[in-house]
């Protein structure tokens, strides 16, 4: 896992070294313990939360 502070209005960006294609990570507000965070990626991409995605794959599998 990758750990970085970030602050807000700062990014991250990842690069897939094969095609170059990037995916932003941008920190957008943060407030008290909540932060509230942008991604930038090609449609081909899904990006789900954590939990969201956990619940998907078991209701998938049965």
């Amino acid at each position: 896992m990758f750990v970085r502070k970030r602050y807000s209005g700062e990014e991250i960006v990842v690069i897939d070294k094969e095609s170059g294609e990037e995916i932003v990570i941008a920190v957008l507000r943060l407030e008290k313990r909540e932060a509230r965070i942008g991604i930038e990626a090609a449609k081909r991409f899904d990006i789900f939360r954590r939990e969201v995605l956990d619940r998907k794959l078991v209701a998938e599998t049965g």
